[in-house]
């Protein structure tokens, strides 16, 4: 069995050149993934240049499952102010994305839809018990369920805000969309700063 993202099965992605020389940038933007695009979307009125050391969209992003979500379980953090700012900078960047998308008219197949944590032991519930409790703090609207017969879970909470996208496609439009803008180079290190 051959394992490949189902977001690279129909996509074609043209290449970048590769830095050949030292370069001088008023920002450098090291990595060409979800995070770096959006970075450089926000950055492009500046001197930009974003490297990505293999090519951009076949990484860590396009191996992804795809789900924009606050709800996850490294929301517990060693304090309160942690988490809520935390939670907080996860729900600003789902926004942020999504108005990328709308403003752009990306065509990256985003769909909102449900998150859910589940336990399927009773020690997992208390780590999902710890985090409505920051759903809670942070007036944040979820639902409860007990066994339910999702993967034969016994207790589960789900949120309604969170969204899909075929990643890929996002930052291949995202990287053609600020081409004009920035230099962009494929398969290179950043060496020396």
């Amino acid at each position: 069995m051959i394992n490949k993202s189902i977001w690279l099965k129909a996509t074609k992605i043209k290449s970048n050149k590769k830095i050949s020389e030292d370069q001088e940038t008023e920002i450098l933007i090291i990595g060409g993934g979800i995070t770096g695009l959006t970075t450089a979307y926000f950055l492009k009125d500046k001197k930009i240049t974003l490297i990505e050391r293999g090519k951009i969209g076949k990484g860590a992003t396009s191996n992804s499952t795809g789900k924009l979500t606050y709800l996850q379980d490294i929301l517990i953090k060693d304090s309160k102010e942690k988490e809520n700012l935390y939670l907080n900078s996860q729900i600003e960047a789902l926004k942020l994305i999504k108005n990328i998308i709308i403003e752009n008219n990306i065509k990256c197949n985003y769909e909102s839809n449900s998150s859910y944590l589940y336990a399927t032991t009773k020690k997992e519930i208390n780590k999902i018990k710890q985090i409505e409790q920051i759903l809670k703090r942070n007036n944040i609207n979820y639902k409860i369920k007990e066994n339910e017969n999702l993967y034969n879970s016994i207790y589960s909470i789900k949120i309604n805000d969170s969204a899909v996208i075929n990643p890929t496609k996002y930052i291949l439009e995202l990287k053609n969309l600020l081409k004009d803008n920035i230099k962009i180079y494929e398969n290179s290190n950043a060496t020396d700063f």
